[in-house]
């Protein structure tokens, strides 16, 4: 499978856009993905529902690459405005805050870039 460069990431996020707003369901999301990148189907999943959750700020338990939350975050706040791009940051305090506790580990590059922003 391929890694997830920003390409894929910026295509990503405008399919998880689609099917947020309800333009597309979950499995035509997935397979328009499938169809234009070799990734894994589990984790187009991953990042399409984090999308979701980043938008609603709810806690997600599946990771996604470093980049891939930057991505978001900034994309989140051009595209939606303060009121989303704070819940996004609450969700990722709460997925920190879950991974952290599930893996007895510190998320140091994930509390950088809240910091940053």
């Amino acid at each position: 499978m391929a890694k997830i460069t920003l390409q894929i990431i910026e295509n990503i996020y405008k399919i998880s856009k689609k099917f947020y707003f309800s333009e597309i369901t979950f499995s035509e999301a997935v397979n328009t993905l499938a169809n234009s990148h070799e990734m894994n189907r589990n984790s187009m999943a991953d990042y399409i529902y984090a999308f979701k959750h980043l938008m609603d700020g709810e806690e997600y338990t599946r990771t996604i690459s470093y980049a891939g939350t930057k991505y978001y975050l900034e994309n989140i706040l051009k595209d939606f405005g303060i009121e989303k791009f704070e819940k996004s940051i609450a969700s990722v305090k709460l997925h920190i805050k879950y991974y952290e506790n599930l893996q007895k580990t510190t998320m140091k590059k994930q509390r950088k870039l809240l910091e940053e922003l």
